[in-house]
């Protein structure tokens, strides 16, 4: 049984991120049956909550991962001191000591095209639509008294190792808005690969989603 604390949860299931289609089918119905037991064990839950935007269409422009990687990198590496085997992603990229192939590589490649991030036209307007999406998240939560927002995190079973984890399986609104968010196992495909749903809060919310993810 679910923990005692999930009773009296008031939780929103944010619609604006369960993908349609065949192909999706299989993992909404492990998340479906996840959120029929958090009404089971007494949570209040809402369901068909959207922001009012196509979230699923704007995912893509609201990352920054290209943009910041090489900045965020050379931070690191100088921070780990003289231990450190590369002192920039430069030096790292012309070693060729990294994996091949798939989206690190395609990121490596973007990154270093990029310039100054503060002229950056295209970065400064991804930073303001993750504002106005931040916003209308946590509008939404206010509006309908929720404690956090509940959907699949990722929309298809989790890929083999070695394989790339990202487009249509990939809902990183969390890391896309800086909003607090923890993943909890929901179950897993036929071929017995995990699902899991990703519980949302507000700012600084993060005893009640650990709280909330205890108890689930």
């Amino acid at each position: 049984p679910l923990d005692e604390r999930v009773a009296g949860a008031k939780i929103g299931v944010l619609r604006d991120l369960f993908r349609t289609g065949e192909q999706f089918a299989a993992a909404t119905e492990v998340i479906e049956k996840q959120v029929a037991l958090l009404r089971a064990a007494g949570a209040s839950v809402t369901d068909a909550l959207t922001t009012g935007l196509d979230l699923l269409t704007l995912m893509p422009n609201l990352r920054v991962n290209s943009f910041e990687l090489r900045t965020a990198f050379d931070a690191y590496v100088v921070r780990r001191g003289p231990s450190s085997p590369v002192k920039t992603l430069a030096e790292l990229i012309a070693s060729g000591n990294y994996l091949k192939g798939g989206t690190q590589e395609v990121r490596y490649r973007e990154t270093m095209q990029v310039g100054r991030l503060d002229a950056n036209a295209e970065y400064l307007s991804r930073l303001r639509s993750q504002r106005m999406v931040k916003q209308r998240l946590v509008e939404l939560m206010d509006r309908s008294g929720v404690d956090a927002l509940i959907y699949p995190v990722k929309s298809l079973g989790a890929p083999l190792i070695g394989s790339s984890d990202d487009g249509v399986r990939d809902n990183s609104i969390s890391s896309a808005t800086g909003l607090p968010a923890i993943v909890v196992p929901a179950g897993v495909t036929a071929d017995g690969l995990p699902l899991a749903i990703e519980f949302l809060g507000r700012p600084f919310s993060e005893s009640k989603l650990l709280q909330l993810a205890h108890a689930f």
